[in-house]
C-alpha cells in the first residue's frame, strides 16, 4: 500500500507547477528529482508541499520522482509544454 500520492498541477505545465502530496504534512520539505527520459538529471531541488515551481525546461516529457526524507514517495512524468 502506497503511504504517499503526489501529483504535479497543471502537468502539462508551461513555466511553473506545484508539487502536492497526499499524505504528507503541510508544509513538509519534499525533494524532487527531475530526469530526461534518457536518465539524465535535469533538476534535484527541495521545495515544500503545494509550493509552486518556476523552471525553465525544454518542451517534452521528463521523469519527476518525488521524495519524503529519503523515502520515494511516488514517481511521475512531467510534460512540459511550450
Amino acid at each position: 500500500m502506497l503511504l504517499y500520492k503526489a501529483q504535479l498541477v497543471p502537468n502539462p505545465a508551461q513555466d511553473r507547477f506545484a508539487v502536492q502530496v497526499n499524505g504528507a504534512m503541510p508544509g513538509i520539505e519534499v525533494r524532487l528529482k527531475i530526469t530526461e527520459l534518457n536518465g539524465r538529471i535535469v533538476k534535484e531541488t527541495t521545495v515544500q508541499n503545494g509550493n509552486v515551481l518556476a523552471h525553465s525546461f525544454q518542451p517534452g516529457m521528463y521523469i519527476c520522482q518525488v521524495f519524503i526524507g529519503d523515502e520515494l514517495a511516488d514517481t511521475l512524468k512531467l510534460i512540459i509544454i511550450p
